[in-house]
């Protein structure tokens, strides 16, 4: 999350973000290996996508990697605009609440 925040700061407006190719293909690549990372945690021992359902929205970092990794031509700039600015903060707060709950890790 970190990283879509440090690309998304170099930005100051979606327009700018639309035409800055650099910052659009970071924030994508971060969120390709996030929606890879859904799947993996799907699958996982620990259940933490079954466990934690309402916590992270799951099934659109998935339809978002899945939409970019199977139909880019579909993925607009202005949507992973929408999506960095909508949800970041959201996911970030999520996976944080889990790392506590789940395994204790209070700073990170």
């Amino acid at each position: 999350m970190r990283k879509i925040k440090s690309h998304i700061s170099t930005v100051d407006k979606k327009e700018d973000f639309t035409v800055d190719s650099v910052a659009y293909d970071a924030v994508s690549m971060m969120f390709l290996q996030i929606g890879e990372a859904v799947t993996k945690l799907e699958n996982a021992p620990e259940q933490i996508v079954s466990k934690f359902p309402d916590l992270v929205s799951w099934h659109d970092l998935k339809g978002l990697r899945n939409l970019m990794a199977h139909d880019y031509a579909k993925v607009d700039p202005e949507m992973v605009w929408e999506f960095t600015g909508n949800d970041i903060d959201k996911i970030e707060e999520g996976v944080l609440q889990i790392l506590k709950q789940r395994f204790g890790v209070v700073n990170v």
